[in-house]
């Protein structure tokens, strides 16, 4: 498409001014089908230039400190490689990963047994969330059969029994299984409220868990003689349960409105009782302790994913130890000094898509455009269009809605100007979407599109769940963190909205699904005049970008020529537009020599 014809193109309204609007009935709904691979099937042509779908290989980084951890074991944790969560472990000493799991469908929740020769773990791989657990060797085995959600397997201490969470009574509760063929038992039938995350107590009497009874998430305990329940920690932060050690510590993270946090704490203090911070930095989570006590691993939060590090919380001169680098990681973390040899699995990458292109007319790439998505301006970058129909395609399978037919903005014009919206924008890339910013179903009685604030890396992210259509557990799992009320009533006193009542059903995190297509979410703003706090458009949930490591100018030279460029994104334009030097740097705008020199001159 000639570049003359572009510049006719209508610019696109700003995404942050668009009216939300209802959602259809999707069509198609497919049946779901277990252990999806999600495999391209389009052979290139002799003319394109195919573009595999984006992997992850870990790099693990072992960083030296003066108390090196020395006592042997596994740190069991899920992680999406290769585009697929599976279950893996690390050896703390060097840092060696090893992967337990290799099934094309999601493996999570990861738990040792108490003499270490055992992994428990939850699975999607008969179509619906399940127990499994893995020997040593390899072998697997199911441990329970049930269409409704299975999740977070916890051993009682001497191994006989399984605690787990379950959405088999309609809502998540606690449920309790004798490894020797008895039915499991609903240990919080009596509450209608969410109850997850159980832990076993070291005695074995009592079971302490998550919930959502008071609004909030607080801890509980149940004692499974007599049914008694009673309330661990009443605070107006989210507590979330992470293990109940030997020593009577009970370790949780506690998230307020902007941070997450590690605390420990004696199980058998006053609810009001506060905790002691554990680990040294804000956006942590998952915390376990070592079999020894000594040390502490936990996952640390960054921008667009976690490492796990390991301390020493109660020696004050000890520095955190990095153990991987930064990977979609997610608890729990489950560790265990064993002297089992436990072998790896095998497994391929999971092929997502297959990009194809073909050249520009005048330029390397070209526009394309999407025929069937309405929006202002349905085009993007010949480079990133064949990972997003793939993108739509899962969707539809995994939730049963369409969800990006419908978009509130794509491709803007290269001059497009607006005081909403950045002049150096990825949309003119073509390679950025505004979904819908909200999702209704027919009947406009209930949301289906939540919005669950994500602090991490010192900014605010937000992360998307899509309630399935299917809600039988064949799609999607139970909503496990606080979703955020950004109506205006909310954001109109209450510093941007406000966490609400935690819907019972089953969801799709979209965030972590368009994530393993490239498309990926940007930070909430925070500059004083534009802060999310008190402006719904700086917000920014609804906007994800594909941007595969390039700076923002060449990836504007892959669609239009450097002459255009000039005249719409010169330094002088730019500096016209008050962007500072280093901004422009930063997207790959060439800068004058003395501009570059100042930028030298102050780089640390």
């Amino acid at each position: 498409m000639a570049i003359s014809i572009l510049l006719l193109v209508v610019a696109a309204s700003a995404c942050a001014v668009q009216t939300p609007t209802a959602a259809p009935t999707a069509t198609p709904t497919p049946s779901p089908t277990a252990s999806p691979t999600w495999t391209a099937t389009v052979t290139p042509s002799p003319t394109s230039t195919p573009s595999p779908s984006p992997t992850s290989t870990p790099t693990l980084t072992v960083t030296p400190t003066s108390t090196p951890f020395a006592g042997g074991g596994l740190i069991a944790f899920a992680a999406r490689i290769d585009n697929n969560w599976d279950i893996y472990a690390i050896r703390p000493e060097s840092g060696e990963m090893i992967r337990l799991t290799s099934d094309p469908a999601e493996d999570r929740f990861p738990a040792f047994s108490p003499d270490g020769r055992t992994l428990a773990f939850a699975s999607r791989r008969d179509g619906s969330w399940n127990l499994y657990a893995r020997s040593p060797n390899g072998t697997i085995t199911q441990l329970t059969d049930d269409p409704a959600y299975d999740g977070a397997p916890s051993w009682s201490p001497d191994g006989t029994r399984l605690a787990f969470e379950s959405m088999r009574n309609g809502n998540l509760d606690v449920w309790v299984m004798d490894l020797e063929g008895s039915e499991p038992v609903n240990v919080t039938a009596e509450s209608e409220a969410g109850d997850l995350q159980p832990v076993w107590s070291p005695d074995g009497t009592q079971l302490a868990f998550t919930s959502w009874r008071r609004e909030d998430k607080d801890l509980f305990a149940v004692y499974l003689d007599t049914g008694e329940v009673r309330q661990l920690t009443s605070s107006p932060t989210e507590e979330h349960l992470a293990a109940w050690r030997a020593s009577g510590e009970l370790l949780y993270t506690v998230t307020d409105s902007e941070h997450q946090q590690i605390y420990g704490r004696p199980a058998d203090l006053s609810p009001n009782a506060p905790g002691s911070r554990l680990a040294p930095w804000l956006y942590t989570e998952a915390p376990a302790r070592s079999p020894d006590g000594l040390y502490l691993a936990y996952l640390y939060r960054r921008t667009q994913g976690s490492r796990l590090y390991l301390h020493r919380p109660e020696v004050r001169a000890d520095l955190p130890v990095r153990l991987t680098a930064e990977l979609p990681l997610a608890g729990p973390l489950s560790w265990t000094v064993t002297d089992a040899s436990w072998t790896a699995a095998q497994g391929d990458p999971v092929v997502l898509y297959q990009e194809h292109t073909a050249p520009g007319e005048d330029t390397p790439y070209d526009l394309v455009r999407l025929d069937d998505i309405t929006v202002g301006n349905p085009w993007l970058s010949d480079r990133v269009d064949d990972s997003f129909r793939a993108m739509r395609q899962r969707i539809v399978a995994e939730t049963g809605h369409d969800f990006l037919t419908h978009l509130s903005d794509a491709w803007r014009a290269v001059s497009f100007d607006s005081s909403r919206s950045a002049y150096t924008s990825w949309h003119k890339a073509g390679r950025a979407i505004d979904t819908l910013m909200d999702y209704l179903s027919p009947d406009r009685r209930q949301r289906w599109l939540e919005v669950a604030l994500e602090p991490g890396g010192g900014e605010i992210y937000w992360r998307l769940y899509l309630r399935c259509e299917a809600q039988d557990g064949s799609q999607g799992m139970p909503l496990r963190a606080r979703p955020w009320d950004v109506t205006a009533g909310a954001r109109a006193n209450l510093r941007g909205g406000r966490r609400k009542p935690v819907p019972n059903g089953y969801y799709v995190d979209l965030t972590d699904l368009m994530a393993q297509y490239g498309w990926l979410p940007i930070a909430a703003h925070d500059h004083p005049d534009f802060h999310w706090h008190n402006n719904f458009v700086a917000l920014e949930y609804w906007h994800f970008q594909k941007t595969e490591g390039l700076a923002w100018y060449d990836a504007m030279l892959e669609l239009f020529p450097r002459d255009l460029m000039e005249m719409h994104h010169s330094w002088e334009v730019q500096k016209s537009k008050d962007m500072p030097p280093w901004l422009a740097a930063a997207k790959g705008i060439p800068l004058p020599w003395k501009e570059r020199r100042l930028l030298e001159m102050i780089a640390p």
